[in-house]
């Protein structure tokens, strides 16, 4: 019954669609088709568009089930692989590109289709879809003056043949909405990367009804109205890529931890991703995404631990919590899971410290750091890293290919602009006994940040400015001892004050209020705390090592960190000269302004479409 419906009945309506469905239809997607590209065109018709795509020198293969529609596809040079749809599931090949033109409103199962053709894309590939909306104003108005439901471009088709199609015998057997198409879409892990919008209008013979329908219809109503005005949609479908992300930095980790938060903020509510999270906290952070639980084993369990995980990476057995996911992504250098996962992974190498400064760690932690890095590197679809002297490291120490290579500056995390509440600020202040002007250097205690430097530039202050105060964060671990032992031996106890780790909802009063940030560190790709500063106008006087200079620009007072009489003469310099605090504010707000998680993920999103 269906074959023979599709060869006599659909056989006119096929011929006379050919004449619209042109390549003219799909131009909007033009930009899609200038390399070779494998084309599956389902419900071809008489290969009106995929013919003009053959003698383009692309690959076309056809599904169709009307046998002359066949024969005529055969002679264009498109391949038709199946005349049914319900055996899709055989079709071996992958696409570049699929075409549904006209056809989801003529199938009883059109998720089904949907699902079917998704499975065939092939990595980044797309489905070009052109769908009729239903219903227009037009058509709502036919409907209350005549009660016919057929659509009114029918119309179009000639007198004669539009009598065949009745209420009882109509060949559109689903009717959609804008809202409809995406959530199918959605429903299958798809999301419409490009859209336009095709306006209704009158198709009789009344001139002036013809000129009201354009004025009232047209491409930029449409696409405002769209169920008012839009009669049909044609848009493409993209695979959302399914990304894993590694999140297991504590708020102790310092700037990994922000880092990590800022990629997730990056990655929050993007409809082309879904992003999935791995992490062993216990409270989930944020309702929009999906988290699975990595949980991470102690003494000797951590060790059977181990030795599975190697088993399956010897046998290439992929964990059921990994299998979907498209690529992982690793905010810091990490091999587990990732590394052993065989798929495609990228990873942030913030530093590389320990080639200049060994003598901040163990032989054993440089010898992890080393194999660790060689190992990521050699296996990552690319690596990021946060400024272009970390790029230099990284080539110069590893040989690795400079495309392999994205420099992608990150943001603050979006936690640090919650907006405060009435009085915190006061709340906070007196909390801290911040009472007085100070200099504020948010950091933990470890070698490379320099704390030593810094006490010895504060002696040399604190002779032009006795009440001098300098406020650290940070736990009381690494260095800790040995830098307040120093302090008892300079004598500056009463100017220096240790506030301990911050919440984040504190932290924001604290800058604010602070006199200028002062960032001392030895080693340092890009520096949190100064995004932090440009975003609450604090001023900052920095070190003038690794990518610091290439952060900051002119928005920042710059210092030879192993000179203390230097960090003092530059910390000097800014804190009475109101003009050179003002354009050093005004300098960051320029920066942070470029510096958006928008920006992030356009550039992360360059960078992957390069590689898959």
């Amino acid at each position: 019954m269906t074959l023979e419906y599709y060869n006599n009945f659909y056989k006119d309506l096929a011929e006379i669609d050919a004449k619209d469905n042109n390549p003219y239809k799909i131009k909007a997607f033009s930009d899609n088709f200038k390399t070779k590209t494998k084309i599956l065109d389902i419900g071809c018709g008489f290969g009106s568009v995929s013919g003009d795509l053959v003698k383009s020198n692309h690959i076309v293969h056809g599904i169709e089930i009307n046998t002359d529609a066949i024969n005529e596809c055969e002679k264009k040079g498109i391949v038709i692989v199946s005349n049914d749809l319900n055996s899709m599931e055989k079709i071996e090949e992958k696409y570049d590109c699929i075409l549904l033109l006209d056809i989801l409103e003529h199938i009883m199962e059109p998720l089904d289709l949907i699902e079917k053709s998704s499975t065939l894309l092939s990595s980044n590939g797309q489905i070009i879809v052109s769908v009729p909306l239903y219903f227009d104003i037009f058509d709502r108005l036919k409907i209350l003056f005549t009660g016919d439901v057929i659509s009114i471009d029918n119309l179009s088709y000639g007198k004669e043949l539009y009598k065949r199609f009745r209420s009882y015998n109509y060949d559109h057997i689903r009717f959609f909405r804008p809202k409809d198409i995406i959530e199918m879409g959605e429903i299958h892990n798809l999301s419409i990367s490009q859209l336009t919008y095709n306006p209704g209008g009158y198709f009789g013979n009344n001139k002036f009804l013809r000129f009201l329908s354009r004025l009232v219809s047209n491409k930029y109503s449409a696409k405002l109205f769209p169920n008012l005005l839009a009669h049909s949609m044609i848009f493409s479908w993209q695979k959302k890529i399914k990304i894993g992300f590694l999140d297991i930095a504590k708020k102790e980790s310092g700037g990994i931890y922000q880092y990590s938060q800022s990629i997730l903020d990056s990655l929050n509510n993007r409809s082309e991703y879904e992003v999935i999270v791995y992490s062993n906290k216990r409270i989930p952070i944020d309702d929009n995404f999906k988290y699975r639980n990595l949980s991470y084993k102690k003494g000797l369990l951590k060790y059977i631990n181990l030795i599975g995980i190697y088993i399956k990476y010897f046998f290439k057995i992929k964990p059921k919590i990994y299998k979907d996911i498209d690529i992982f992504i690793s905010p810091f250098p990490a091999l587990a899971p990732h590394f052993f996962l065989k798929s495609k992974f990228i990873f942030t190498l913030h530093d590389l410290q320990e080639e200049y400064y060994p003598k901040n760690f163990t032989k054993k932690e440089i010898l992890t750091r080393r194999l660790r890095n060689y190992l990521l590197l050699k296996k990552c679809l690319f690596v990021i890293c946060e400024s272009s002297s970390v790029k230099h490291d990284i080539i110069k120490f590893y040989k690795v290919d400079s495309k392999k290579i994205a420099v992608i500056p990150s943001p603050p995390p979006k936690s640090i602009f919650t907006e405060q509440r009435d009085g915190q600020k006061a709340s906070v202040i007196a909390k801290y006994s911040l009472n007085k002007e100070y200099i504020f250097y948010p950091a933990q205690f470890w070698p490379h940040k320099n704390h030593l430097n810094m006490m010895k530039a504060i002696k040399i202050l604190k002779k032009h400015h006795p009440n001098i105060l300098l406020v650290l964060t940070g736990s009381e671990r690494f260095l800790y001892q040995e830098i307040f032992n120093k302090i008892e031996e300079l004598g500056i106890n009463n100017n220096i004050l240790h506030i301990g780790n911050v919440p984040y909802e504190d932290l924001i009063s604290i800058f604010k209020n602070a006199k200028m940030l002062v960032m001392p560190t030895m080693f340092e790709s890009i520096s949190i705390p100064i995004y932090e500063a440009f975003c609450f106008n604090v001023p900052v006087v920095c070190s003038n090592v690794c990518g610091l200079p290439e952060q900051c620009g002119e928005a920042a007072i710059f210092f030879n960190p192993q000179d203390p009489k230097d960090i003092a003469e530059k910390v000097q310099s800014v804190i009475d000269d109101h003009f050179l605090i003002k354009k050093l504010i005004n300098n960051g707000t320029k920066i942070i302004n470029e510096r958006t998680h928008d920006a992030f993920l356009a550039q992360l999103q360059i960078e992957i479409n390069l590689r898959i």
